[in-house]
């Protein structure tokens, strides 16, 4: 079992979390690798590439509220070899904007990991969405959930 691994990857993202709801998201980009993929969704910029990139976005995005909080659920990590893993995490992400109005987002991290200098990082990231509350229609990748018969 690769337990320690699973632990610190869990660690990885509560601290991105912590970060992204403390606004000190030059903490937040020492979660993710030099080369990190991110993809928002369509209303929040698409896919961007690069760590500083991404880091300026997220300095923009967040600055936006007055205040968040990302509570992360159950996370599923496959290990795809001995210094890469792939993981799924639910997320519910509170906003609350300066003019105090609130938008909920319930989310899936699908997330890559590499370890790198014996720390595991991100590498890449798409948000999807599974349902939102006061956000515009787009803004992050909608799931693609299977039809039920009859609809």
């Amino acid at each position: 079992m690769r337990l320690d691994d699973r632990a610190e990857i869990i660690e990885l993202l509560t601290r991105y979390c912590e970060y992204l709801d403390e606004y000190d998201i030059d903490a937040v980009a020492t979660v993710f690798t030099e080369d990190y993929v991110f993809d928002p969704g369509p209303g929040n910029g698409g896919p961007l590439q690069g760590r500083d990139i991404i880091v300026a976005g997220q300095k923009e995005r967040m600055g936006r509220w007055r205040r968040s909080h990302h509570q992360i659920g159950q996370t599923r990590i496959e290990f795809t070899g001995d210094d890469t893993a792939h993981g799924v995490t639910y997320v519910i992400a509170w906003h609350q904007s300066w003019g105090n109005v609130s938008c909920i987002g319930r989310l899936r991290y699908v997330d890559d990991f590499v370890r790198a200098g014996g720390s595991w990082l991100i590498s890449k990231r798409v948000l999807i969405e599974l349902g939102v509350e006061g956000f515009p229609e787009g803004t992050w990748n909608p799931l693609d959930r299977k039809v039920p018969a009859g609809h």
